[in-house]
Order: C-alpha cells, then sequence, then structure tokens
C-alpha cells in the first residue's frame, strides 16, 4: 500500500501475528477499548457503504445483496461498458458512482502516459453511461502515488477514497479513506475480514456492529469497503448490519451527499484570544470593544505560575479574577485557556514529571502526560480554576509532544510494554522499527486518556456548565506524519472534548492566498472531527505578518464553511478595530448563510 513504510515481509507477518493474537475474538478486544468510553455519549455516525465493482461475477452478486440505502459504487471502465443497464440503475437517486479504473491494473507498475490513458477512459465511459460527472475515485488495491493524484487532479475529479485511515495523507484532492480501527491493524474492508484473516460468519457482521460503535463514540464517518464478490458469501450479514445502523439512528450516505452536508456555513460563535502576560489593561474597554465587534466568546490565557498551582500570587490571581468577572458581566463568555504539558515552573520543582527524549535527556520545559503525577497536578489547577473563576470553559492549548524526539520516559515505556503484553521494555530500534505503528498509536492513546482525566475534573467541577475544549493542528487531519509526530489524533480528541478548536494558519502562495489548500484543510479537519463542533483558531501568516483585514476579506466564505465558529488567535493588542470589524461581518454573514440553509446547531462554547 502506498503508505507502508518498508518493514518488508517480517513487519507483515508481525502484524498478521499481532491480530490473531489480538483480534480473535475480535469483539472481546473491542469490548476492552470501548469499556474506556463509558463516560462518552454516543453520536448517530453516518455510514458510508462503498463497492468495488469490478469482477464479472458482481451483477449478480449486487442482486443478492441488494442494498437499499444510498451508497458510492465505484466501477471500473471495463465493467460498465459490459454492464451499462445496471451502472446507469446505480447512479440513480441518492448514490454517487466514481472511478475504479479502466482495466483495474496496478497503477505503479504503469507509465505516466498509461495513468492518463486509463483514467481519462475509465472518467469518459462512466460520464457517457451515467450521464453525470464523476468526481471520486478509488484505486484498485488501494495502491497509487502522486503522479495518479495529479492526473486525477488535472481530470477534474474533486476527491479520492483509496487510503487507509491510519495513513490519510490529503495532498491534492478531498481524500476519504477506508475506516480503520483505532490500532491501525484493521481496516473496515470486506476482503482484509474474510480473505486476509477468515473471519467467520458470526465475527463478519460483529466487527462492522464494533467499527460503527467506534466511530460513533466521535460521530466520524465510517466509510466501509466492499467487493460484492466476497461480501456476498454472508449476503444477511450485510443486511443486518444495515438494519442495526438504523436501529442506532444512524444514516447511510453516498459520498457525495456526505460531502454536500460538509460544505453548509453554520457559525454561531466568534472569539478572539486574549494573552495579557504583560499587562491585564483596562478590562472594562476590552470588554466593550468585544461586544461591539460582536464577539460571543474570549479565550483568556492563565498566567503559567497560576496553571501549575505555584504560591505567592496573590495580587496576580486578584487581577486576573478581576478581569474574568468584568468580560462576564458584559455577557462575553470566557474561556480559560492554558497549556497543561508545558511549565518550566512545575518542572524546577519536580524535575522527574519531564519528558525524556531519544538522548534520555529531560526537557526543562514539557512535562509528561503518560506520569500520573502530571495529570493529578492539573486537573488540581483546572479544579481550583472553575471552583474560583466560574469560568464559561476550559481549553487545554499545546496538548502534544513538541515533536517525535519525545516522550520516551520511563513509565511511557513500561505502560507500552504492559499495553502490548510485551515481556521485556522495547529498545529504541524496536520501537522505531518492530513496533512502528503501535508506538504511535500509544502516545496518541496517552495523550488521549491524559485528556480524559482533565475532562472528568471539568464536568464534575463545572456540573456541565463547563465547556470542556482544544486546540489541535490542522496539518494532524491532513498529514499523518503531524498526527504521528504531535500525537494529536482528531478522533482520539473529538471524543474526549465538548468542542475542538483547530489552529488554521491563512497561507500565502507568494502574495496571494491558497484558498485551495484551505479548502482541502477544512474538508479533512471536518472529517476528523466528526459530530463535534468546530471553532477555528486562525493565526498569522506562516511569516509571522499579523492577519489584515483584506486577507481576512478575501478567506471570508472559505472559513464559515463547515465549522462551527471562528477566533483569531493574535494577542488582543495586536487586533486592530478593523480587523475586529471585518471578522464581524463575516461572522454576521455566516449567521445569515446558516440561518437560511438551516445549519447552525452549535451552542456548546
Amino acid at each position: 500500500m502506498r503508505h507502508v513504510c518498508g518493514y518488508a515481509l517480517a513487519r507483515q507477518f508481525y502484524i498478521i501475528d499481532t491480530i490473531m493474537r489480538r483480534i480473535c475474538p475480535f469483539a472481546a478486544v473491542l469490548v476492552l477499548w470501548l469499556g474506556l468510553l463509558q463516560s462518552t455519549a454516543l453520536f448517530a455516525s453516518p455510514v458510508l457503504l462503498t463497492f468495488d465493482v469490478e469482477a464479472p461475477t458482481d451483477e449478480d452478486a449486487l442482486k443478492k445483496l441488494s442494498p437499499d440505502v444510498p451508497a458510492t459504487y465505484f466501477v471500473t471502465g471495463e465493467f460498465a461498458e459490459n454492464h451499462k443497464e445496471l451502472v446507469a440503475a446505480l447512479s440513480k437517486g441518492a448514490n454517487t458512482v466514481g472511478s475504479h479504473s479502466y482495466r483495474h491494473p496496478h497503477f505503479k507498475s504503469l507509465d505516466s502516459n498509461a495513468v492518463l490513458a486509463d483514467l481519462t477512459a475509465s472518467k469518459k465511459i462512466l460520464e457517457s453511461i451515467t450521464g453525470k460527472p464523476v468526481a471520486w475515485y478509488r484505486s484498485p488495491y488501494l495502491e497509487y502515488d502522486e503522479r495518479t493524484l495529479q492526473t486525477l487532479k488535472a481530470l477534474g475529479f474533486q476527491g479520492d477514497s483509496s487510503d487507509k485511515e491510519q495513513w490519510s495523507d490529503q495532498a491534492l484532492i478531498y481524500e476519504l479513506p477506508v475506516s480503520g480501527r483505532e490500532n491501525g491493524m484493521l481496516i473496515a474492508s470486506d476482503y482484509d475480514m474474510l480473505k486476509v484473516f477468515h473471519f467467520s460468519k458470526s465475527s463478519y457482521e460483529a466487527t462492522l456492529r464494533k467499527f460503527y460503535q467506534e466511530k460513533a463514540s466521535s460521530g466520524q464517518p465510517l466509510v466501509v469497503l466492499i467487493h460484492p464478490s466476497v461480501s456476498v458469501e454472508y449476503p444477511d450479514d450485510l443486511k443486518r448490519f444495515i438494519a442495526y445502523v438504523k436501529k442506532k439512528h444512524g444514516e447511510f450516505f453516498s459520498i457525495d451527499s456526505y460531502c454536500a452536508g460538509l460544505q453548509k456555513p453554520r457559525p454561531r460563535h466568534f472569539a478572539v484570544w486574549a494573552d495579557f502576560s504583560d499587562g491585564v489593561g483596562d478590562p472594562e474597554s476590552i470588554a466593550s470593544g468585544l461586544l461591539g465587534a460582536g464577539a460571543t466568546d474570549i479565550f483568556v490565557k492563565v498566567p503559567e505560575p497560576m496553571a501549575s498551582c505555584s504560591d505567592g500570587l496573590h495580587d496576580s490571581r486578584e487581577l486576573f479574577g478581576k478581569m474574568v468577572a468584568i468580560l462576564q458581566s458584559k455577557g462575553v463568555k470566557v474561556h480559560l485557556w492554558l497549556s497543561p504539558l508545558a511549565s518550566h515552573t512545575a518542572l524546577t520543582q519536580h524535575p522527574e514529571w519531564a519528558m525524556t527524549e531519544k538522548n534520555n535527556d529531560r526537557s526543562a520545559l514539557w512535562m509528561s502526560p503518560g506520569n500520573p503525577e502530571v495529570s493529578s497536578s492539573i486537573a488540581k489547577s483546572v479544579k481550583d480554576l472553575i471552583r474560583t473563576y466560574h469560568p464559561d470553559g476550559i481549553c487545554l492549548d499545546n496538548l502534544s509532544y513538541p515533536s517525535s524526539e519525545y516522550d520516551y520516559s520511563p513509565q511511557m515505556l513500561e505502560a507500552f510494554a504492559k499495553y502490548n503484553h510485551l515481556d521485556h521494555t522495547p529498545t529504541l530500534s524496536m520501537l522505531m522499527n518492530r513496533y512502528y505503528t503501535e508506538w504511535c498509536n500509544w502516545r496518541s492513546q496517552v495523550i488521549s486518556s491524559f485528556a480524559g482525566k482533565i475532562g472528568e475534573t471539568v464536568r464534575r467541577e463545572g456540573k456541565g456548565s463547563v465547556a470542556f475544549s482544544a486546540t489541535i493542528s490542522s496539518n494532524s487531519a491532513i498529514n499523518y506524519r503531524t498526527a504521528e509526530t504531535s500525537g494529536q489524533n482528531f478522533a482520539m480528541f473529538a471524543r474526549n472534548f465538548d468542542f475542538l478548536v483547530p489552529d488554521i494558519t491563512v497561507s500565502l502562495k507568494g502574495n496571494t492566498l491558497d484558498v485551495e489548500k484551505l479548502r482541502l484543510t477544512l474538508f479533512a479537519m471536518r472529517v476528523g472531527a466528526g459530530m463535534r463542533p468546530m471553532m477555528l483558531r486562525v493565526n498569522d501568516s506562516p511569516n509571522g505578518t499579523p492577519i489584515s483585514a483584506e486577507s481576512l476579506a478575501i478567506v471570508s466564505g472559505e472559513l464559515s464553511i463547515g465549522v462551527d465558529g471562528l477566533s483569531l488567535f493574535p494577542g488582543l493588542k495586536q487586533i486592530n478595530p478593523q480587523l475586529l470589524d471585518r471578522l464581524h461581518q463575516m461572522f454576521l454573514g455566516s449567521m445569515r448563510k446558516s440561518e437560511t440553509t438551516g445549519q447552525g446547531k452549535m451552542e456548546r462554547p
């Protein structure tokens, strides 16, 4: 597959052995994992059944499966030419017909001219039969390279569904990956389950249900890959799964109908981030200015010593409390913002809490999320903040590892070995090779577990009236390498927080705003966040130039698509009145659009 990183045959045997040991019986492991989610409300996740239609026997197989719900059919051009009536019928109603190449080749073995010829022929025959644009593609064997993507883009394709979720990479066109379990070892594919791992009839249906239940913890879409000639072995299992989803109030979508729902504007909140570290200023004037600009929320940074529970800060606390109270009295919702893992002050007192680098050096700034004393300390700080200031929200910023060089703390390695039932603590070489996928997933799970513990404190102390949120890098949604490095996994974050605050930079191509990259990023984030609300945090341009009102105006329409709120990150003193006014106008315009389209359900912040 495209992203499998050269562990060769030994790696494949290890994965198969691990899956057979841990997933059989599959349900038992998933029940254990889902037990960690017992405090999380379940959503009715959207389900996208996608059929790869390629074999001569697929016509009879589809009749036996009779999936009477909206679905997506990736059809080869060769099959379409021989089954025109069937393909025309599949394109009716709410279904989507996409390309699955023309002759089902291994695209990596073709030269560029052959790639272009195959994809052009496939698109042409499908559009002539269906009378509709063919905008989505899935590559045979889930194999493709950048040449394929470039060709798809040149031919006018909108998106691709050839990635596995664990290694999803949104580079040139929209990517809607095949769903996988969060341990990365199994995808929602009948071929993998029935042909590779030889699941029994009962295990196949049960596994589809477990995939749905795991997605329901965040409301992410479940994208299932079905080969009609494979699933027809157990046709009743698919029918029972469809009935199960409907019973859980889940809905089935084609790719087209699902994507259309992501493209609607729906902002209900508009916020500003404020760091008063260099001086509080006049809270009355600040509050009045925010209200005049139409702000609904403000994120106020908690001074680092306060966030780490240091003493001797009476004056600072009193001034901070006065500012929060005035802002709240004006009707602005106040979210207290802290960086829970970054604290030089705490590490001065507790050096044993530090993250450890690969070379065994301890960080002077970053605390280990795998150390239970760290989570207890932050939970105590959050409890104190809620009881003292009665905020409307608590937001965790920089909840990540600073790079892939961290965290190799002894407690992390020992816990990893225990979780994976190893009789030894793995060496660094083992982690980077034999256990690399498991190690990356583990790092993300530790971050998620840390967030879950803080969330318990927020919900208990806030009695349901304090919104719990976190910032997350937008790059984590479009590039799996970023998620591996930072430990920030959109699905895991979505499960733990009331809403997400994706960091997004208004990037430039030369002197022109890169709207295309912005669209790809917003799409990936919306898919990754599932049903969780999102409030964008718009940052300065990469070169550090503050956002101008003119730049914001150019992307105002794009920024409101698929998100529930907008916020500006530059320190409050850097935001000029023109910029606030532009954001306010953008917010009001998005509100009008969302009211017209019936969107705008987010009220949590």
